[in-house]
């Protein structure tokens, strides 16, 4: 097994349809399987994956344990080489984790992965690429230095906007949505 992708579902029934039918496309021509947490959703999202995709391994938990514990029920019987966690309000684009794992098998030294994150008018979620969260950083970011001076590497440091969005970078923070 190639790939292990985890949606951990809280009360987003239409989200998490909405993400299944992309990760179901973009995992079509691979070696993955996908599992979905329901931290004890009150909307039917566990019984809207249950009835339209069977191909979907679905754990139910009888409470809300959160993002970690909720997602380490299905860490703990995931079969694949890589491990993909997603949040369920994201749609991916149909070669993402082909390139998330090409990514992975060229990088063996790299510990985790993330990818570029658009928000739904296709711009740059600045999440997707952020600094470790010192105070310098989270003062120039929270007093507006930052958007003052983006391309400077000290004073941007926060969401990392200095860096070229079309380009492969190191980061210090990955976006939790997809890691």
């Amino acid at each position: 097994m190639q790939l292990s992708v985890v949606l951990l579902s809280y009360n987003t029934r239409e989200l998490t349809e909405q993400a299944l039918r992309s990760v179901l496309a973009a995992v079509e021509d691979m070696q993955a399987e996908v599992f979905v947490v329901d931290n004890a959703s009150a909307d039917g999202s566990a019984d809207m994956v249950e009835e339209k995709f069977p191909q979907v391994h679905l754990l139910r938990n009888d409470s809300n344990t959160g993002f970690a514990a909720g997602n380490n029920v299905a860490l703990r019987i995931v079969q694949g080489r890589y491990i993909l966690l997603l949040n369920t309000d994201t749609i991916v684009r149909r070669n993402t984790f082909e390139c998330l794992v090409h990514f992975m098998e060229e990088n063996p030294q790299a510990g985790a992965v993330g990818c570029k994150i658009l928000n739904p008018d296709g711009t740059l979620q600045l999440d997707s690429r952020r600094g470790f969260p010192t105070p310098v950083a989270a003062f120039c970011k929270m007093s507006g230095l930052s958007r003052i001076l983006p391309n400077h590497p000290a004073i941007a440091r926060y969401n990392m906007t200095f860096l070229d969005a079309e380009q492969r970078s190191e980061v210090d923070v990955l976006s939790g949505s997809c890691i």
